[in-house]
């Protein structure tokens, strides 16, 4: 697609030494294994997010357009499973309307598949919601979702959080999808 000219030579130091890293070698108690642990959790959350928010100004740039193609192609073409492609292109697109998740994001303390979820209950309740509803409602199922991720819910139980507030919505609304019919 075009010229490979290799990556940040920053990125590529600091993955040489992530490549480098092992378990703590004397931890008889796994104390210092598990908080090595909770820190690769975040590196991988944050590692998600900046892939999204790359794929987002390759999409913006129109990269992958320019050749005939799609930005998810290009990502799948590149090395990512298509199911973590799609993943990403659905952050790509919902990011930039959902302020307080992308910030959420952006610390590493969400993982991609939590970020999904909020993303796809978000997508089902404005499908509900003919109008769209009001910014402050959607600021506030936004923020009711992602308080739901990080009390510990699973991706499908946001997910199905995220579908009963739609049903709600549905139920109460004369227009948008029937409740249950998504």
């Amino acid at each position: 697609m075009f010229l490979y000219l290799g990556v940040m030579p920053e990125l590529a130091t600091l993955l040489d030494q992530l490549i480098e890293t092992t378990p703590p070698a004397d931890d008889p108690t796994g104390r210092a294994t598990f908080d090595a642990l909770d820190t690769w959790r975040l590196i991988r959350n944050l590692a998600d997010h900046q892939i999204v928010t790359h794929a987002a100004q390759l999409d913006e740039l129109g990269v992958a357009q320019k050749a005939g193609s799609t930005t998810k192609k290009l990502l799948i073409e590149s090395g990512h499973a298509p199911a973590a492609a799609q993943r990403t292109m659905r952050s790509v697109d919902a990011l930039p309307g959902l302020p307080a998740l992308s910030r959420h994001a952006a610390d590493g303390r969400l993982s991609s598949e939590i970020v999904d979820a909020i993303v796809r209950g978000m997508n089902q309740i404005e499908k509900c919601c003919a109008d769209g509803g009001s910014d402050d409602d959607r600021s506030r199922y936004e923020i009711e979702l992602i308080a739901q991720a990080l009390s510990g819910a699973t991706p499908t139980e946001v997910l199905k959080h995220g579908r009963a507030i739609a049903n709600i919505l549905a139920d109460t609304a004369d227009t948008g999808v029937p409740a249950a019919d998504d």
